[in-house]
């Protein structure tokens, strides 16, 4: 068997402790623009949910019910359901009236726990608008240490947000 190899010389190498030449960097990108500010959520009427993100619906829950209304590893939030008939459409002349039988939330129960291992329980009623009834207890760390907890019954005021009374 013939053949030839044919060698070509390869390119010059640069001179030690030179780095290679750098290709152009892409120019820099402008940062995304900010979220749109997310609408609160809202919860109204017999009961008509607004949520956060534009979805709207009507519950009517089963009579005498607490549902969950939102529920994380630490925050939930309850509401007992109490059915409601009312009268719609008597606002204007040409309303015809419309009888509803739906619900109405009547009572609101929020639990928070801590990252003290505080747990801390909420009551709030619609018959009972200017008062709160607050519990918090302390979780016992061991078998030999008894749970701390203490109630109180808060005022609470739509003017003065910022303060409670205990009652």
């Amino acid at each position: 068997v013939t053949g030839s190899v044919v060698c070509e010389p390869s390119p010059p190498l640069p001179p030690p402790g030179k780095p290679p030449p750098l290709s152009p960097s892409p120019p820099p990108t402008s940062p995304p623009p900010p979220s749109p500010p997310t609408l609160p959520a809202v919860i109204s009427g017999d009961p008509h949910f607004h949520g956060a993100h534009g979805d709207n619906f009507a519950f009517r829950g089963a009579n005498n019910t607490v549902y969950a209304l939102f529920s994380t590893q630490h925050l939930a939030l309850n509401g007992l359901f109490v059915p409601r008939t009312f009268t719609m459409g008597l606002s204007c002349p040409r309303c015809s009236p419309r009888t509803v039988h739906g619900s109405f939330i009547e009572a609101v129960y929020v639990l928070a726990r801590t990252a003290a291992e505080r747990v801390l329980r909420a009551e709030y009623r619609a018959y009972e608008p200017s008062r709160a009834l607050l519990r918090q207890s302390q979780r016992a760390s061991s078998a030999a240490e008894l749970e701390i907890s203490s109630e109180s019954a808060l005022l609470v005021s739509k003017s003065r947000p910022d303060t409670v009374e205990e009652n």
